[in-house]
C-alpha cells in the first residue's frame, strides 16, 4: 500500500505499530511525554499531523 503524492511518517510507542507498516519513515516515543512528541515534530516538520488524541500529550 502506498501512496504517491503523500509522505506517511508514523509515531508510536512501540516498534512495527500497524501505521508503521506504510510509512516512510517512523519514530519510536513515549506519545505522553511532549518534549519528546516535539522534538520529533520539529525533526520532521510535517504539513499535516493526523493524531490518535487519547494517545498523545496534547498540552506541551
Amino acid at each position: 500500500m502506498s501512496a504517491s503524492r503523500v509522505e506517511v511518517i508514523a509515531v508510536d510507542r512501540y516498534a512495527d505499530a500497524p501505521a508503521m507498516h506504510v510509512a516512510h519513515r517512523s519514530h519510536i516515543i513515549n506519545m505522553l511525554d511532549g518534549d519528546a512528541l516535539r522534538r520529533v515534530v520539529e525533526l520532521e516538520k510535517p504539513h499535516y499531523i493526523v493524531p490518535e488524541i487519547e494517545a498523545i500529550a496534547t498540552i506541551c
